[in-house]
């Protein structure tokens, strides 16, 4: 099981999450995390692939993680000089 999707022992009794998933219901969460072990199964045995061309390619068989994708894939580099 991914830890940080897991509910934490540390937490107060009532406190909100730091990770803001409780408003999630449980099938959701349990979607999600299921969704990345996927992933990191497929990761793990495709080491030299394109990323950003895998990603478009497997944009529908993860759809949650597509989006942080997309999100992290399009920010530009810059340098500064």
């Amino acid at each position: 099981m991914v830890s940080f999707l897991a509910n934490s022992d540390d937490e107060q009794e009532g406190a909100e999450p730091a990770n803001g998933l409780s408003t999630m219901p449980d099938d959701h969460i349990k979607a999600m995390q299921a969704e990345l072990e996927a992933y990191l199964f497929q990761l793990a045995s495709d080491k030299s692939v394109d990323r950003l061309m895998w990603w478009s390619v497997s944009a529908a068989t993860y759809p949650v993680l597509s989006a942080v994708a997309h999100c992290i894939l399009s920010i530009l580099v810059t340098i500064v000089p």
